[in-house]
């Protein structure tokens, strides 16, 4: 009966250096420590409507125009 280690030494005997230095690659980025970051804030994630409203009592316009109440 042959293990799975067995298998795989006999697939890597017959595999050529550049693929496995692409699975050594691919085996030491699944062993690191992730880096939990934030994400950079940018426009894509920024409000778009942020400040673009004012609102006076209860009527909404938009800053750039002036509405007249009655």
């Amino acid at each position: 009966m042959t293990t799975n280690r067995e298998i795989l030494k006999k697939a890597l005997e017959q595999t050529d250096d550049a693929t496995i230095n692409l699975l050594h690659s691919v085996l030491m980025a699944i062993h690191q420590t992730p880096i939990k970051t934030k994400p950079p804030i940018s426009d894509t994630y920024s409000n778009p409507l942020k400040n673009t409203i004012t609102y006076e009592n209860d009527i909404i316009s938009p800053i750039e125009e002036n509405w007249e109440m009655e």
